[in-house]
């Protein structure tokens, strides 16, 4: 039997460096920065999976020093 009233939140990707999708940019998400910040060349951990679609600005499939430089020039932003 099919249950059409089972439904399951979906957390659509915020703004970048939003991690946790509340909507600001703050010590919560820097946390998080923290975390993912892997360096050049070096995927992130993967029990982190949301770490590229928050934080890597460049697309080059890292979060590093770039990256946490451009969370720096969002941080406090709503």
């Amino acid at each position: 039997m099919l249950n059409f009233f089972h439904f399951s939140a979906v957390q659509i990707p915020g703004a970048f460096g939003d991690a946790d999708c509340d909507e600001d940019i703050d010590l919560g998400d820097h946390t998080s920065l923290t975390e993912c910040l892997a360096g050049a060349a070096v995927t992130p951990p993967m029990m982190i999976p949301d770490c590229l679609n928050a934080f890597d600005s460049d697309s080059d499939g890292d979060v590093d020093l770039q990256d946490a430089a451009a969370f720096w020039s969002v941080f406090g932003n709503p």
